[in-house]
């Protein structure tokens, strides 16, 4: 997978649009880390695509799926507090997250989940809680899995860089 240079253009006007406003980035694969997609996206965190997201300073988070999955991670590769969250399963069959395909029983003990996003008044925090309710349980309950936070105090204007993958 790899982004054009024109979405990567557009993605850094959009982002150099937005100072102030805590900023969410969707995407299929994995930047990096993936337990089933392996290949970095656009150079992976040390590429141009991770570090436009960092270096913009609200970027609160890259959300993605594709592998079935649950993981979330700060690489802070520039000492920013992006978050990368693969978020599965929501909806796919969940996959096992050491890899390979799940048995039957732990197929049905997965279940499925969503994650619950919170941004304080002042924009300044933000709150991840990832909930899940697993398939043989009878009362069909949310539970809450993970929790974690964010914050930050200023935004920048990002700096496009000419080659994604450098």
């Amino acid at each position: 997978y790899n982004i054009s240079y024109d979405t990567y253009l557009w993605l850094c006007s959009v982002l150099s649009d937005n100072k102030n406003k805590p900023v969410f980035v969707f995407g299929h694969p994995p930047i990096e880390g993936g337990v089933y997609h392996t290949t970095p996206v656009a150079g992976g965190f040390s590429g141009g695509f991770w570090r436009l997201l960092e270096d913009h300073g609200c970027v609160a988070a890259y959300i993605c799926g594709h592998d079935h999955t649950y993981k979330a991670i700060q690489p802070n590769v520039s000492q920013a507090n992006t978050w990368h969250i693969i978020n599965s399963p929501a909806g796919g069959s969940p996959r096992s997250a050491a890899g390979g395909d799940i048995n039957a029983e732990d197929y049905a003990n997965q279940g499925f989940s969503f994650m619950n996003i919170k941004v304080n008044h002042d924009r300044k925090r933000i709150q991840f809680e990832r909930w899940v309710t697993f398939t043989d349980n009878a009362t069909g309950a949310w539970s809450l899995d993970d929790s974690f936070e964010s914050s930050f105090e200023e935004c920048l204007v990002p700096t496009c860089v000419e080659n994604l993958s450098s």
